[in-house]
């Protein structure tokens, strides 16, 4: 998509958005499912330089930030502000060299970063975002080591992380970040459960799952609970079918998890499910699309929202949902994308993809679903 076609669509959603007169949203709202027409359209495009791996998340409405392995290898975090009129980047901070990134949100000033350093440790590096969008580095600790890391915030001075040691067990770990940044480990458990991939969603300040794919290719799902000195107590595990990608996003709305994964078709499956206060799972019935890898998830509004690389090589950005059953509800393709990521980007029907381009550049796009009835 060229930048007139990109300047085109802004300029047609705002048009829409600022003409829609109330009997139309109120036609919407009535509208039955046969009838209704989901529509998803990239709204704004934004790119940086070279990376090879990616992560971003959620700041506060209209901000997020990414972290990249770059060009160099190294760490870098950027902020990106949405204005309505385009994504600017405000901000960005280089660190080490770097294996593996992830970031998460800890309050609307501040992320986290938790990476692979130069060392095959862990490391996590607290950042703070003024209200101008400039960052600044804070506290940082390094661990031991590790194959695989995702990281997610709990509440505003608490974080939770997911690895793969180095016999590729389940290592999770609970860190405290005072006003300053400071970060210290509050708790780790390990389970024993040999396999790859880490990745981790909250349902609540004190429970949370992760999801990884043990040695025989299945899926498994681990539930936690974390009490007020960050103490970390195993739930429930569950599993399901072979996989070779997975992410896990937390469905607010609906109070359940959701898994996206490539599955052994290699195509992406999304399955949402419940998650009791004992941390029993409740599997729904999933739904399917094409050829897909590099698969990522998040919300958009109150659906699910997954990024991946699909079978032609192409960002495939999609909505999932209930109809009269759970499925795809839209799905739209972009650029080629070798790396993905995904996060909201407000609590309304936007959220952003960060991925590695055609060019080997980091791209960021904003995208915004309607339904039409």
């Amino acid at each position: 998509m060229n930048d007139n076609r990109r300047t085109y669509t802004s300029r047609w959603h705002r048009s829409w958005l600022g003409k829609a007169s109330a009997a139309m949203i109120l036609g919407c709202m009535a509208a039955s499912i046969a009838a209704a027409q989901p529509e998803l359209t990239l709204v704004h495009t934004a790119t940086a330089g070279a990376l090879s791996q990616v992560s971003v998340a959620n700041l506060k409405n209209n901000w997020v930030v990414t972290a990249v392995r770059n060009g160099s290898g190294n760490l870098e975090v950027i902020v990106w502000h949405e204005t309505s009129t385009a994504l600017v980047r405000t901000s960005s901070k280089t660190a080490g060299a770097a294996s593996a990134v992830a970031v998460a949100a800890l309050n609307s000033s501040h992320v986290v970063t938790a990476v692979i350093n130069g060392s095959g440790l862990l490391e996590l590096i607290a950042w703070s975002v003024n209200s101008s969008g400039t960052i600044a580095r804070e506290g940082d600790i390094i661990d031991v080591p590790v194959t695989a890391v995702d990281i997610v915030g709990l509440d505003s001075s608490r974080m939770a992380t997911v690895a793969r040691d180095s016999n590729s067990y389940v290592n999770v770990s609970s860190w405290a970040v005072d006003g300053s940044g400071n970060i210290t480990q509050e708790f780790t458990t390990t389970v024993t459960s040999a396999g790859t991939k880490a990745a981790i969603a909250k349902l609540s300040s004190t429970q949370f799952v992760t999801a990884g794919i043990r040695s025989g290719g299945d899926l498994q799902l681990f539930s936690w609970s974390v009490n007020s000195t960050g103490q970390i107590f195993s739930q429930q595990v569950a599993t399901a079918g072979v996989v070779s990608q997975v992410d896990i996003t937390p469905w607010p709305s609906t109070g359940e998890v959701a898994t996206v994964v490539r599955d052994s078709a290699g195509k992406i499956q999304v399955t949402p499910w419940i998650v009791d206060s004992s941390g029993g799972f409740t599997a729904l019935p999933a739904a399917t699309a094409g050829k897909a890898s590099n698969v990522a998830a998040t919300t958009i509004g109150t659906q699910i929202f997954t990024a991946s690389e699909d079978g032609s090589g192409k960002l495939a950005a999609g909505v999932w949902g209930n109809a009269t059953t759970f499925v795809q509800l839209v799905s739209r393709e972009s650029d080629a994308a070798t790396a993905v990521a995904a996060a909201p980007l407000t609590t309304g029907p936007y959220s952003v993809t960060a991925t590695r381009n055609s060019a080997g550049d980091l791209e960021v796009d904003v995208w915004y679903y309607f339904v039409i009835g």
